[in-house]
């Protein structure tokens, strides 16, 4: 993280409540975390909900808040599972 200039916010907080700050934080953490469970899992919602340890609705309405779609994760699984050529 960049330091803070003395006497001010670091960039990237300047211009936010902490309210704001903290649901920038939080959406970036999440989008990723979800990102890396689904990516892991091959995009199988069963399985990215347990290793999560939410029910599988939770997730795909947290997916839905962030933007992501299974079949992106699908893709990317049946791709690194295909021999070489």
């Amino acid at each position: 993280a960049a330091a803070a200039p003395a006497g001010g916010l670091a960039p990237r907080w300047q211009g936010r409540t902490l309210a704001e700050a903290r649901r920038a934080v939080t959406a970036e953490f999440l989008r990723g975390y979800l990102a890396e469970v689904l990516t892991a899992t091959g995009g199988r919602m069963g399985e990215a909900a347990a290793l999560a340890g939410i029910n599988v609705r939770t997730l795909y309405d947290l997916m839905r808040q962030q933007g992501l779609r299974k079949e992106d994760f699908r893709a990317a699984d049946r791709r690194a599972a295909r021999p070489p050529v």
